[in-house]
């Protein structure tokens, strides 16, 4: 050998690093945690709780992901043509003349019927029972849909459970609220049940949810009652969470079974909320 060689004299198969494995005590530990998180959640319903915080926390990267549309969408109206421009500038000012022509008539028509303005006044202080918000999104899932909304005002008095309204009737009720955001269950949801009163035979009953684009059902109803294809369900106030009068679902068919000891009634709902961006929260009566 040279100087400076290096002989190998003994070859091992023994590794030279190794992880030592968990003990089994730690083990167990980690496991008995685990349980007893899941089962406060089960009976206390946190993860309900902190649903609308985490919807908080996430705002900031859904918003990132919305900056390259909100780009595009500022450079394509950036560089839209001078012609566009004015044909749409002469559009607002035709309908804001007619809006303005609509006012006058309305003030007229005001100052000449102390009736008219008693109930203007009437629906002005009816608004301090609802809060406005703003749709975010719609959940994917057709069975369990969800929608979340934006807080307006943070300092009006929103919670969870409380009624959530369109112009067309009930949209649903949120299910849990952080901040700024809340998320809200649907009437379609197969978790939602609404108190409802006919609108012709004036029977109450119950609307489950069914999903997306698939019927709900009025459930328990007995075979002696007389509902009607096409009748109406409106809100009967029931349960404190939904206000009376507000249109829930409409009676779409009723089958009498025979192996069934109530009435098969399935319902149609409104349409979903995709188009709309507005609505209102029903805070209730202090």
């Amino acid at each position: 050998m040279q100087g400076k060689d290096h002989k190998i004299s003994h070859i091992t198969n023994e590794p030279i690093f190794a992880i030592p494995a968990m003990k089994p005590f730690k083990v167990l530990i980690v496991m008995i945690f685990c349980v007893v998180l899941i089962s406060l959640d089960i009976n206390y319903r946190w993860s309900d709780f902190i649903r609308g915080y985490a919807k908080d926390a996430l705002e900031p990267i859904t918003f990132v992901q919305e900056i390259p549309s909100i780009l595009v969408t500022y450079y394509k109206n950036l560089f839209s043509s001078r012609e566009k421009l004015l044909m749409e500038l002469k559009r607002v000012k035709t309908e804001n003349e007619k809006l303005t022509l609509i006012t006058s008539r309305i003030d007229e028509i005001t100052k000449r019927n102390k009736e008219l303005g008693s109930l203007w006044e009437g629906v002005h202080q009816q608004k301090k029972l609802y809060a406005l918000v703003k749709k975010r999104s719609i959940s994917s899932n057709p069975l369990r849909p969800f929608m979340t909304i934006n807080i307006v005002d943070i300092n009006s008095k929103i919670k969870v459970n409380q009624a959530v309204l369109s112009n067309l009737g009930i949209v649903g009720k949120i299910k849990s609220k952080g901040f700024y955001n809340a998320e809200v269950i649907l009437a379609h949801n197969l978790e939602s049940n609404i108190p409802v009163i006919s609108s012709l035979s004036r029977l109450h009953g119950i609307v489950k949810g069914g999903g997306f684009n698939r019927p709900g059902r009025l459930i328990n109803i007995k075979k002696t009652a007389l509902f009607s294809e096409g009748e109406k369900l409106i809100s009967s106030g029931l349960g404190g969470v939904f206000p009376e009068g507000y249109l829930v679902a409409e009676i779409e068919s009723i089958k009498d079974e025979p192996d069934n000891d109530f009435l098969d009634i399935k319902v149609s709902f409104l349409e979903v909320p995709q188009n709309i961006d507005n609505f209102l929260v029903y805070l209730g009566r202090d």
